[in-house]
């Protein structure tokens, strides 16, 4: 699965009218923004996953010898993390998307 970043929205992905995007990629499959004040994985025909900033507890990039990528997105929440797997030429998005939803979870009020 080759990852993608396009200038324009995402397909499925309603802003909300106060709302900014910031980042998004295609990865395994998904679609995958960040915007100001969510997290949205969803396909190219619906979001499966939509978070608000607040809700995502972690985001983990796991790198290992002879094995894919595996970007991680964990909620704060009892819910299931959502795990997708990087292509090899997929890394630098996926580094980009961890600096973003990371960025954003470091501008939150600790608690």
């Amino acid at each position: 699965a080759r990852m993608t970043t396009e200038p324009s929205r995402p397909p499925s992905l309603e802003l909300h009218p106060d709302e900014q995007m910031e980042f998004w990629t295609w990865v395994d499959g998904a679609v995958v923004a960040v915007t100001d004040k969510r997290v949205v994985v969803g396909t190219a025909h619906r979001q499966t996953v939509n978070l608000l900033i607040d809700q995502v507890s972690r985001v983990t990039l796991t790198v290992e010898v002879g094995r894919r990528a595996l970007l991680m997105i964990v909620p704060t929440a009892q819910r299931e993390a959502v795990t997708l797997e990087v292509p090899t030429d997929g890394l630098a998005q996926a580094t980009r998307l961890m600096y973003v939803i990371g960025h954003r979870l470091q501008l939150l009020p600790r608690g």
